[in-house]
């Protein structure tokens, strides 16, 4: 008997040697958009998503997307539509479209650099279209991420919830504002997210 089981435990050692192993190599799907990646609109008017593609160059998947994100036209505000895609072994590649309703003036242009003296750091801040900014600085140091802002009307500033790519983190903002009254004019936010301190951000023109 005894000679039996040593039998069987060689014969199952074996078998377990000889199972195939296989290693995935990690692979994000790539969204391409359909159509502009900034749409803006006026309250009232119709949204209509033009979707995305995903490609994988790894593993060869392809195809289209539709987003789940709900965009409300009938007030003033920021949607950030995402879409994602899932390859054949669970890795997630998105992307995401910037949808603004507002009633600012195409006049209206804020951009410029600004100074955040309390962090040392020069924001530079660029024109997307009517009423809609991007920062590539946000937190004010001395490096960060793009950021994405907007007005509603000519004089109401607001910043949606939005991933910040360098800093790897989703960020929330309050207290958002631009003061076109003080000389130079500033504008100023806090932002809610790790590795951030709670602080009202304040950035000068320069």
């Amino acid at each position: 008997m005894a000679i039996t089981a040593i039998t069987l435990l060689l014969i199952a050692g074996c078998k377990k040697d000889e199972l195939p192993s296989k290693t995935v190599e990690v692979s994000l799907p790539t969204i391409s958009l359909v159509g502009d990646p900034v749409v803006i609109l006026n309250v009232g008017d119709t949204y209509v998503d033009q979707g995305a593609t995903y490609y994988d160059s790894l593993y060869g998947d392809n195809g289209t997307i539709s987003t789940t994100t709900e965009v409300n036209t009938a007030e003033e505000g920021f949607v950030i539509v995402r879409y994602t895609a899932t390859n054949k072994y669970g890795f997630e590649g998105s992307g995401t479209r910037l949808v603004a309703v507002t009633g600012a003036s195409d006049l209206l242009d804020v951009s410029g650099d600004y100074f955040h003296a309390a962090r040392g750091g020069t924001a530079t801040v660029s024109k997307v279209g009517r009423g809609v900014f991007v920062t590539d600085n946000v937190s004010g140091g001395g490096s960060s991420s793009d950021a994405y802002f907007m007005f509603t009307s000519d004089s109401t500033m607001v910043i949606p919830t939005q991933f910040l790519t360098n800093n790897g983190v989703n960020a929330s903002f309050t207290d958002a504002s631009y003061d076109f009254t003080s000389l130079p004019p500033t504008y100023e936010y806090k932002i809610a997210a790790a590795g951030f301190g709670p602080g009202l951000r304040v950035f000068e023109k320069q």
